[in-house]
């Protein structure tokens, strides 16, 4: 064989080897919903589906496979949710996002700024899940992005809640291949968010929540063709402060939070 054709199988070997990384990716979507609950069910329902359509919808133009699972309805409980944690694998490329949709509160012995997430009356026997501590043992699955996400509220459980504010109308998210690629898998990296800071509600309209909302949009912005799929791009706006309607022309703040470290990857 001479020099030019063994450098040509080299070649075509490597490229297969690279088509065989690249195929193999995967994300892995674990969603949260506190559907049963009465008050805000059809919100976290909602959420959940248009997570799901929105990972799905990227991971369909990239050619990459979905690992989906889901904690609601009647088996939404802590100990499903710490197992559904506990159980998750990822590989070195994948990519990691959890969702949560329901009650948030905080204990006095929460130092963090992310809330504890409500899960049955088990929550308030110390049974309560933390956001960063999900955050942090799903890092330690060694995925190449992990995101931690909870659309919920921040407060002391003993705050009152306020009356309901008036509903807000949602955007749907438009996917572009080169730009979901980039946004999954050109960045490495954790991101925890929370849909309120401490001390703040975070509020649902029948069919969805606010920050869910800000968040899908911010997306849909920086998945648009003039876009680069930049979390650099998305997090501006999905942490922008939002004016929940209250009342005859009154609004009141909600402000998400995070703690971002990303990084694109060259």
């Amino acid at each position: 064989m001479t020099t030019h054709r063994k450098l040509a199988c080299l070649l075509l070997a490597l490229l297969l080897g690279t088509c065989g990384i690249a195929s193999a990716q995967t994300i892995h979507l674990l969603t949260i919903a506190d559907s049963n609950d009465l008050n805000i069910g059809t919100g976290t329902s909602g959420n959940t589906r248009r997570v799901a359509d929105f990972v799905n919808r990227a991971a369909a133009e990239m050619k990459v496979t979905v690992s989906r699972q889901d904690v609601s309805g009647n088996a939404f409980s802590c100990r499903k949710i710490t197992e559904a944690v506990s159980l998750m694998k990822a590989a070195p490329g994948d990519v990691v996002i959890f969702y949560y949709s329901g009650h948030g509160f905080r204990t006095d012995d929460n130092a963090t700024k992310f809330p504890d997430l409500y899960c049955g009356e088990e929550a308030f026997s110390g049974g309560a899940p933390r956001l960063v501590d999900i955050a942090a043992d799903l890092a330690k699955k060694g995925a190449r992005l992990t995101i931690a996400i909870a659309d919920s509220c921040n407060v002391l459980a003993t705050q009152p809640l306020p009356p309901r504010p008036a509903a807000a109308i949602a955007s749907v998210p438009v996917s572009r291949e080169k730009q979901y690629r980039k946004l999954f898998f050109g960045h490495k990296g954790t991101l925890t968010m929370s849909g309120s800071v401490e001390g703040q509600f975070s509020w649902y309209m029948p069919g969805h929540g606010l920050f869910t909302d800000q968040l899908l949009q911010a997306l849909d912005t920086a998945t648009q063709p003039s876009r680069q799929g930049l979390w650099s791009e998305v997090l501006p706006l999905a942490l922008a402060e939002i004016k929940v309607p209250y009342g005859k022309g009154t609004t009141i703040p909600q402000n998400p939070e995070s703690d971002n470290r990303i990084s694109p990857m060259p």
